[in-house]
């Protein structure tokens, strides 16, 4: 079998605002690449057929940064939430479809 998939570098602008900036697998973001959102969220990592999948770091815009893995889109797997805006306070544990399930709390 012949692997006939073409495998690119480059920037997609989407309708709705949004820039992603990375590889690309047969014209659609695969693999490490970057995401600005129009709300001014910002998420480097892995992509897997469009969608955040994999190791990444999301910035949101209002400083808390979510640090962990990704699938279809959401935080899925263990994973760090850093909120800068309420003191330093840090949450440490899984995650399930965007919701955290178990974990703990750090306050400083």
């Amino acid at each position: 079998m012949v692997n006939t998939s073409i495998y690119s570098k480059g920037v997609l602008f989407y309708p709705g605002g949004s820039i992603y900036e990375g590889d690309f697998k047969d014209e659609i973001p695969d693999g490490e690449g970057k995401e600005i959102y129009p709300n001014g969220n910002i998420y480097k990592g892995d992509f897997k057929a469009g969608t955040r999948n994999g190791k990444g770091v999301l910035t949101y815009s209002d400083e808390t940064i979510y640090e962990g893995y990704f699938k279809n889109g959401r935080r899925n797997g263990n994973g760090k939430l850093f909120f800068k805006g309420k003191g330093g306070e840090t949450y440490e544990g899984y995650f399930k479809d965007g919701e955290s399930k178990n974990g703990t709390f750090i306050l400083l």
